[in-house]
């Protein structure tokens, strides 16, 4: 069940990345450097995160790529409809997500991508850039 903030003090939102990680796999043919983590979104009485706070009522979340993200596509391991619902209490949004990859071959090709994603609006809360 979707709860509405009518009535209640509003909250500040923030995403932020924890227990980021590099990966590299080469087996002399390609290789690549992965970099994985956690999104987390916390949640704050002001602006300025000086008073942080655990919503009693879930929150929907609605999140997309950032504009220097150059996948067109939001990354495995998050919601592909770019929505969350998160439950009262939590601020996991998705763990083990891939926020930059480089990956290369011995024939000369090589490509990186980046995901990394962002707030988008909502009635539910503000966002803290």
């Amino acid at each position: 069940m979707l709860c509405s903030l009518v009535g209640r003090s509003q909250v500040y939102a923030h995403l932020e990345i924890e227990d980021d990680y590099t990966v590299t796999e080469d087996n002399g043919d390609n290789w690549s450097t992965e970099t994985r983590g956690t999104y987390m979104v916390r949640f704050y009485s002001d602006a300025s995160m000086t008073t942080r706070i655990y919503p009693t009522y879930a929150i929907n979340i609605l999140f997309g790529l950032d504009p220097s993200a150059t996948s067109p596509f939001l990354p495995d391991g998050v919601s592909q409809n770019g929505q969350y619902l998160m439950q009262e209490g939590y601020d996991l949004l998705a763990s083990d997500v891939l926020f930059y990859g480089s990956y290369s071959n011995n024939e000369g090709n090589s490509y990186s991508r980046s995901y990394y994603l962002r707030l988008l609006s909502s009635p539910d809360y503000i966002i803290i850039p």
